[in-house]
């Protein structure tokens, strides 16, 4: 009895284990889904005479602009500056 009892606990483990296996499976397909039937790298770009790699850009060096320029406000001469309006009819 104690035989047909341990083969019927081996067999009932085995199931258990499988199940679990095939539920695991069904949960971490959907982190495989809809690659639109692409397989191995994406394709290139074809040129009408070949493929051809992009060009390498290079930025260009920055250029720095001199400082700003302020000047000075224009001195004013000490003294009497006299305006006389001349109105002529």
């Amino acid at each position: 009895m104690s035989r047909s009892r341990n083969l019927r606990s081996s067999l009932a483990k085995a199931a258990v284990a499988l199940a679990l296996a095939g539920l695991l499976g069904v949960i971490a397909a959907p982190a495989q889904a809809d690659d639109r039937g692409r397989r191995g790298p994406p394709p290139r770009h074809h040129h009408p005479r070949g493929w051809r790699p992009h060009p390498v850009v290079v930025a260009p060096a920055p250029v720095y602009a001199p400082p700003a320029v302020v000047y000075a406000p224009p001195v004013v001469s000490p003294g009497i500056n006299l305006v006389i309006p001349f109105t002529f009819r």
